[in-house]
């Protein structure tokens, strides 16, 4: 396993199903308690070659268990003594051409990551049930509610994996508006 710690670190990822689990562990304060949000979710964009959402079903969330093309699958949340794995399964030879990337992000569920413990994104290659690569994720900015912490997108006819460190105060819904065309901006007249 390769340990990616630093932001832009590209690492190729050969694996046919990639498993994407972010593994969060809140700060627990006294009486069982903990600090900051009460819940974490992961989400995928499926981007084309503008960095653009082609549309509102290549973002994948809680809301959305899979894309159309089956590249793209939202495993069932596990909560351990710990804290949470939430994760998604990735086929990256099931997705479209015209995908080109594919942004790994993880939001917090009523409150801003701030302190609110540790994180970090593992990627499995599924098949031989042995991590690929394993970073931290940290927000950078108290009031940060979404985080991209990485990104796989095609390099000839592979993928690489790229660490990314990128906080949102304004949620997924920031996020998706970043890479929403102007005319899906503003939505029908």
């Amino acid at each position: 396993m390769k340990h990616v710690y630093d932001a832009g670190q590209i690492l190729p990822v050969r694996p046919p199903v990639v498993r994407a689990a972010v593994h969060w562990s809140p700060l627990t304060e006294g009486r069982g308690g903990h600090r900051g949000p009460a819940d974490v979710h992961t989400s995928v964009l499926l981007l084309d070659a503008r960095g653009l959402l082609a549309a509102e079903r290549d973002a994948v969330g809680p809301e959305r268990a899979g894309d159309d093309s089956g590249g793209v699958r939202r495993l069932p949340k596990r909560r351990h003594r710990d804290g949470v794995m939430d994760a998604v399964e990735l086929r990256p030879g099931l997705l479209p051409a015209a995908v080109r990337r594919v942004i790994l992000a993880v939001s917090a569920d009523g409150a801003p990551f701030g302190a609110s413990g540790s994180l970090q994104l593992t990627l499995w290659d599924v098949e031989n049930d042995l991590p690929v690569t394993a970073r931290p994720v940290t927000s950078g900015g108290e009031d940060h509610t979404t985080l991209v912490c990485g990104e796989l997108w095609r390099d000839g006819p592979g993928w690489e994996f790229r660490a990314v460190r990128r906080g949102l105060a304004g949620g997924p819904a920031e996020l998706a508006a970043a890479h929403r065309t102007a005319a899906d901006a503003t939505g029908p007249p």
